[in-house]
């Protein structure tokens, strides 16, 4: 089996990079490596705001300290000398990797890739391996519309999660031009909880990147609409709209979405300055 192969090529090197600096390297599985970077994320947050370090700096100093036996699991009165207590983690029973099966698969009844959140499509049997450990956060897709069905409440121990379950929806930025992680991101009410009434649920709230969210609250007049379906109609202050899908987890005829860009930019280049854009302009389908 190809994955099998692979797994057994997984290595540790180190390679020399400018000014003093080494850069250090690991081929390991997919699940492994992203659940190692999102322990050291929560690792680098539970260092708190007060550190002057930037996240990036905050995970390799960690990742130092924990190779090189400088930090220790011990509290102060157990470490020994010279070595100093690991800080808590933000979120510690939270799943660390999230895995989007549909339910075809997961059952043995078709081979869909599957979907590692935050790396990208991983064999069948892989997304099942991970969806029957209950340490980890499965997700169920419907194989016909891609939508979520689920994210694992009612068989696997994972906690209830709703923010889980909203930013595995998007997988980016519900800003239609934005491809940051929705992991990454903050979710936002699409109607104000405060003052307008939202309600806290996955039909009122989507992931955004940090830019994307102070520009709706912050800059005037834009606006943010969120569909029965998913889809999120964003407004800007001249009145133009644009929309931006829930993400599609089927394999197989997901949209170009670069070529439709590219596309569109074409075609207003070519369209002469008095002309007035088409009736279905203000809404492309990204």
């Amino acid at each position: 089996m190809r994955q099998e192969r692979a797994r057994a090529d997984r290595r540790v090197a180190v390679n020399p990079e400018p000014e003093g600096m080494a850069s250090l390297w690991a081929l390991l599985p997919a699940p492994d490596a992203i659940s190692a970077f999102e322990w050291l994320t929560r690792l680098a947050r539970g260092i708190g705001a007060e550190d002057p370090r930037g996240m990036d700096a905050r995970r390799a100093d960690l990742l130092t300290a924990l190779l090189t036996g400088r930090l220790t699991v011990a509290g102060p009165d157990g470490a020994d000398a010279g070595q100093v207590p690991m800080p808590g983690p933000v979120s510690p029973g939270k799943p660390l990797v999230q895995v989007v099966v549909s339910l075809d698969t997961l059952t043995g009844a078709a081979e869909h890739p599957g979907e590692l959140v935050g790396y990208g499509p991983i064999p069948a049997p892989l997304a099942r391996t991970i969806a029957a450990d209950g340490v980890w956060k499965r997700l169920v897709t419907d194989p016909l519309s891609g939508a979520l069905l689920d994210h694992g409440r009612s068989t696997y121990r994972p906690p209830a999660a709703l923010a889980d379950f909203v930013r595995a929806r998007d997988v980016h930025c519900r800003h239609p031009i934005c491809r940051r992680r929705a992991i990454d991101s903050e979710l936002d009410h699409t109607v104000a909880f405060a003052g307008d009434g939202g309600i806290t649920a996955a039909s009122n709230l989507y992931g955004v990147c940090v830019h994307h969210h102070h520009l709706k609250h912050d800059a005037p007049s834009w606006s943010a609409r969120q569909h029965d379906d998913g889809r999120i109609t964003w407004t800007t202050p001249t009145g133009r709209s644009y929309s931006s899908d829930p993400h599609d987890y089927r394999i197989e005829d997901r949209p170009d979405l670069i070529a439709h860009v590219v596309a569109e930019a074409e075609r207003r280049r070519a369209r002469p300055p008095d002309q007035p854009p088409p009736a279905t302009e203000t809404e492309p389908p990204f």
